[in-house]
């Protein structure tokens, strides 16, 4: 029996019959297993048990961080994969996508990672996050395809009907030909422009010397380069300025939507013989996965990137699906071509950057002896006046 309570106000006999009632529906709890057969005691105490995991597994949420290129197709893939995991699990999931630079959302604060899963539009971004530790060193040995999904390629935009009649890399090389590109040194569309028409020489039997030949004369051609993609499409577009744009396959729809508004003319897509695999890898983030236990579903996540659905999806976004059946169902849409990827000719996208995007590197050092070309013509005609 419980002993006597001194009231001190109505909140203390509110406690005391809240006391009373849980002491009540407790004892009577308890009654009721006792009854029950001792296994069947056993099963109930274990599913009481089960049931706070049980609700907490109910709603499950994944922080997805494709880059910016990325995120109309993330818009779609996010609702399938959901309902994929749904069919499969009978477990509801919500993929929260957090669209910006892979580095700043995969960067730990004093919270973690703002993101789970990556989704990279640059492939030395990866490298660089594998560097820095926030990504494995081995990431792209953790999903198929090199951890990419999907990839690109670098094409050329020209003006309806090709008046320039452009093909190949060495077309861009001509005389008179002007060029905007993207700049190498800031861009991924501009460096694997740059590294697509050195490796094709390379992989033609060329030399770097001859490879060097030709991309300063590219470099002659363009001019000052792009300082992005946009700038880059908005010269060509609504400037009207130049006569082919360098531009990566991906990013071909917003340039043909850029081009209707504008109102300008039509424009064709040259897809040259040979080019370069642009990459377009995914990775987990173990800090984030590892402090949310979300590592699975990070998993089942990356992995439904490379079925049926997500490849269709990639593929109505210009990207080329990893799964060589589903590229062979694109035929119509990826006109073919032969490509290299940047380990071939390179050896790695560090060393195809130190090679030529270092200070000392083939880029800058052609870039500033194609700057010091105007300085010593405008120096001899004044000591010739």
């Amino acid at each position: 029996m419980d002993g006597p309570v001194r009231p001190v106000g109505e909140e203390a006999r509110l406690s005391q019959r809240r006391g009373r009632a849980g002491l009540t529906a407790a004892r009577t709890a308890a009654w009721l297993v006792s009854l029950l057969a001792p296994a069947r005691a056993a099963c109930l105490g274990a599913l009481l048990l089960l049931l706070p995991a049980a609700a907490a597994l109910a709603q499950t949420s994944l922080v997805s961080a494709p880059a910016p290129q990325l995120a109309p197709l993330f818009k779609q893939i996010d609702p399938a994969f959901s309902a994929s995991y749904k069919k499969v699990t009978g477990r509801d999931v919500r993929i929260d996508e957090k669209s910006g630079p892979p580095a700043m959302l995969a960067k730990p604060g004093a919270e973690g990672p703002v993101a789970d899963v990556v989704a990279f539009a640059d492939p030395a971004q990866a490298d660089a996050l594998a560097d820095a530790g926030v990504i494995a060193t081995d990431w792209s040995k953790q999903f198929p395809s090199g951890s990419a999904p999907w990839f690109t390629t670098v094409v050329f935009v020209v003006r309806e009907g090709n008046p320039r009649r452009i093909k190949n890399w060495s077309d861009l090389a001509r005389p008179g030909l002007k060029v905007v590109l993207p700049d190498p040194a800031s861009t991924a569309s501009g460096r694997h422009a740059w590294l697509g028409a050195w490796g094709a020489i390379r992989k033609n039997g060329g030399s770097d010397e001859r490879a060097a030949s030709q991309a300063a004369k590219l470099l002659a051609n363009s001019g000052l380069p792009a300082a992005s993609d946009e700038l880059a499409a908005e010269r060509y577009i609504k400037q009207r300025d130049g006569d082919v744009l360098i531009a990566l396959e991906r990013d071909l729809p917003n340039i043909m939507q850029t081009a209707l508004e504008q109102g300008t003319a039509k424009l064709a897509v040259v897809v040259p013989p040979m080019g370069i695999l642009v990459a377009q890898p995914v990775a987990l983030l173990p800090a984030s996965t590892r402090k949310k236990g979300t590592g699975e579903l990070a998993k089942a996540y990356l992995n439904f990137l490379y079925t049926e659905p997500a490849q269709q999806m990639a593929a109505m976004h210009s990207l080329r699906p990893a799964s060589k059946e589903m590229l062979k169902a694109q035929a119509a849409r990826f006109r073919p071509i032969k490509l290299f990827g940047v380990a071939e000719v390179f050896g790695s996208e560090a060393e195809a950057q130190q090679a030529h995007f270092s200070a000392d590197g083939w880029f800058e050092k052609l870039r500033a002896a194609q700057a010091a070309k105007p300085l010593a013509a405008a120096t001899s005609g004044a000591k010739t006046r």
